[in-house]
């Protein structure tokens, strides 16, 4: 399958999009309320945690966040 430039950036916007859907779901809706067990080992992790601790020793300062992902089985996509 040959696409061209447009339909090539068309393709990976829209991937880019599903993937940011994805995350924001999973980080948004908990799926451990859907498992007891997933639920009590999110607990657990998560009990002592402060969202008012940033990891930085001043305030005021900007915390710089680098999360990668890839895409895994893309079966087909040529961008000549």
């Amino acid at each position: 399958m040959l696409l061209d430039r447009q339909s090539c950036r068309t393709v990976v916007a829209f991937s880019q999009m599903i993937v940011t859907t994805l995350f924001i779901s999973v980080v948004v809706i908990r799926p451990s309320e859907a498992n007891p067990d997933a639920k009590r080992l999110y607990d657990d992790l998560l009990s002592h945690y402060n969202r008012l601790i940033r990891p930085v020793s001043n305030n005021s300062e900007v915390v710089t966040v680098r999360l990668g992902l890839h895409l895994s089985q893309l079966i087909d996509l040529s961008c000549e």
